[in-house]
């Protein structure tokens, strides 16, 4: 066995006897979860996105996106109440979020610009309104590296995202 399998297996069974099986049940009331890649999305990049998808062939992309009227959408669009009553039922005490794949790398340099910015400023209103439960990270456009570098600034410095 190599020494990092060793290392992991050793790791796994003193953290196993200390602490017995993984279990909700069980936890201490004072072990803060924060679940990390988180995504959620919002429905100017779906709609932005769905136009992508347009006339595609099925397969030919290799995405697919859920019914704008979906569960899964309306999970995806959701940064209040209902996430927070799911993360409760889940022991989650905050979440790390950032945008859905593909993102808004998939768009022409200025509609993902426009989108990365309009993203954050949802996401930043969230994290305020939750300061608690959600952290939240930058989302760019890579494809205009001055307009990225632009973004983070604005996202870390004005509005209070990592």
């Amino acid at each position: 066995m190599n020494p990092r399998r060793r290392f992991l297996k050793q790791a796994a069974l003193i953290s196993t006897a200390a602490v017995g099986p993984f279990s909700l049940a069980r936890s201490a009331d004072n072990f803060h979860r924060i679940s990390t890649e988180e995504t959620f999305g919002v429905p100017e990049v779906y709609d932005a996105t769905a136009r992508i998808l347009e006339g595609q062939p099925e397969g030919e992309v290799g995405l697919s996106l859920p019914p704008r009227n979906s569960k899964l959408a309306e999970k995806l669009f959701d940064l209040g109440e209902n996430r927070l009553a799911d993360m409760d039922r889940g022991r989650i005490d905050k979440q790390l979020l950032s945008l859905w794949s593909p993102g808004v790398q998939v768009f022409d340099p200025a509609l993902g610009t426009e989108l990365a910015a309009l993203t954050n400023g949802t996401l930043a209103d969230a994290v305020r309104k939750y300061p608690d439960r959600f952290a939240g990270l930058v989302t760019v456009a890579p494809q205009d590296a001055t307009a990225a570098a632009l973004e983070i600034e604005r996202g870390m410095t004005r509005l209070g995202l990592h």
